[in-house]
């Protein structure tokens, strides 16, 4: 760059010379002859002076060929150093990945082995360990890959194709280990396919040990004072969580498919959400009682008759907090009035009379239809009349 720019200079002085000459050749047409030989003389001297060559100039430009071929040299060093380093981080990529899929075939054989497990043995005290690990593997992004996951994906559909015989897993003694492990998979998971096959797991185990539980006398006599089993200490924290907690990660979808799968939770159940009806302080969480209460209610099963006057009064004391505010939500008058009338329906078809102490619940109704909401909603209205039309009837029947 130097040696370029001092030959630019060079080039423009020579420029400059032949343009004074110019000028002087010019203006000796008008000017003397003295005049023309003085400039003719001063221009040569100029000339002289910059044409002739200083010997810097001649060392500068030969140092500048050498500083160019050894720039060249340097520049050819380092890019063969960026191909060396490329070279490099391609076989360090290379190496990476074949070590992934190493990593990634010894788990899928891992995984076959857990398959085979599970396919001889069932769900046993040995098998049920393995559970939290795998749906531990699914909800972890960064540890399943595609295959692994759906390798997953194949156990989980194998275990729930395992027959009742073949669980032998004893409850009590992993509740507090692996079962605790799995529930809170159902409690802590972001992924919402990771607690649908936690909570399938649950049931399917609660289930069969429940059916192991039953006597055939207990089966024959259809009691109706249910025994608490263990299914109730793991699926209770998860009613509470759901209920209590304001950030859950729960939905009331796991609870109907619970109360669909599990008879036997149903009567604690509804103990349970008729205690947490009347201590729940979000009118939020007060719905979500009672759509699960109508859920449970759904089955008409004859072991709720005997929770009639409970949850009558818990229904009671929901409907006058509702009754005493500016402006009731509607939504949430209409589904305690529907729980209301089934729990009445299922009383009647097991012929259980006692309603308890229903003044305060007929008074709550007689000033709800006086409200704007059961003007506006014709529903709510004719619902009110027709609740207060049946407990006129049971008064009348006593």
């Amino acid at each position: 760059k130097q040696w370029y720019q001092r030959r630019v200079a060079i080039t423009a002085g020579e420029d400059e010379v032949s343009e004074s000459i110019d000028d002087n050749e010019l203006s000796s047409e008008d000017g003397s002859d003295e005049s023309v030989e003085e400039e003719d003389e001063e221009g040569s001297n100029q000339m002289d002076t910059e044409q002739t060559p200083n010997d810097d100039d001649v060392d500068l430009s030969e140092a500048d060929e050498n500083e160019l071929a050894e720039e060249d040299r340097v520049l050819g060093v380092a890019m063969q150093g960026l191909i060396n380093i490329r070279k490099v981080k391609d076989v360090e990529k290379k190496e990476k990945a074949l070590k992934k899929a190493k990593s990634e075939q010894f788990k899928v054989k891992m995984l076959d082995l857990v398959e085979i497990t599970f396919e001889e043995i069932g769900i046993s005290n040995v098998s049920v360990k393995i559970v939290p690990r795998l749906l531990g593997i699914i909800s972890s992004s960064s540890m399943a890959s595609g295959l692994i996951q759906s390798k997953i994906m194949l156990i989980f559909k194998l275990i729930s194709r395992i027959n009742a015989e073949a669980v032998t897993v004893n409850l009590k003694d992993h509740i507090n280990s692996s079962i605790n492990q799995i529930r809170n998979v159902v409690l802590k998971a972001t992924n919402r396919e990771t607690r649908a096959l936690a909570c399938n797991f649950l049931c399917k185990v609660s289930k069969v040990h429940a059916s192991k539980q039953e006597s055939p006398k207990v089966k024959r006599r259809k009691s109706t004072t249910p025994q608490r089993n263990v299914s109730i200490e793991i699926f209770l924290p998860l009613i509470n969580n759901f209920i209590q907690e304001k950030n859950t990660k729960l939905n009331k979808q796991i609870f109907f498919q619970i109360i669909e799968r599990l008879p036997n939770v149903r009567c604690d159940f509804l103990k349970e959400l008729t205690s947490l009806l009347q201590t729940a302080i979000s009118p939020y969480h007060k719905l979500q009682c009672l759509l699960l209460m109508e859920r449970i209610y759904s089955f008409a099963d004859v072991t709720l008759a005997n929770q009639q006057q409970e949850v009558i009064h818990a229904i009671s004391s929901f409907l006058a907090v509702l009754k005493d505010l500016e402006s009731p939500c509607p939504h949430h008058i209409r589904k305690a009035m529907q729980l209301l009338q089934k729990v009445i329906l299922v009383g009647q078809k097991y012929d259980t009379t006692s309603l308890g102490n229903t003044k305060q619940l007929a008074a709550s109704l007689k000033d709800i239809q006086l409200m704007d909401v059961a003007v506006k909603y014709s529903d709510i209205g004719h619902l009110g009349r027709k609740l207060l039309t049946t407990l006129d009837e049971r008064k009348e029947s006593k």
